[in-house]
């Protein structure tokens, strides 16, 4: 019993806090049509599944190893994190 309540209280750390992609998804959900939210949550779904996957098979110690991917990742998701704030703050930029 033990080892399941810490199998839901580490679910639940991970998936309860609103991250970027989640106020993304909330965002698409209330501006754009139902076939862009329904496009943007399947995406979305596919990216979170791929990340979990990633970090199951030991990406974190690919990262480590080589300094490169490290500096390669952190840029890619820095420049999607920054697009995605400037298109919350200002919603016609990106049209």
């Amino acid at each position: 019993m033990g080892f399941y309540l810490q199998g839901l209280t580490m679910g639940l750390a991970y998936v309860a806090p609103i991250g970027m992609q989640n106020l993304f998804v909330i965002n698409s959900a209330l501006t754009k049509t139902r076939r862009k939210a329904v496009f943007t949550a399947i995406i979305v779904t596919i990216f979170d599944v791929a990340l979990s996957l990633s970090c199951f098979f030991g990406m974190g110690a690919l990262m480590q190893r080589y300094e490169w991917l490290q500096l390669a990742v952190l840029a890619v998701g820095g420049a999607v994190v920054i697009r995605i704030g400037l298109g919350l703050i200002f919603p016609g930029l990106f049209r």
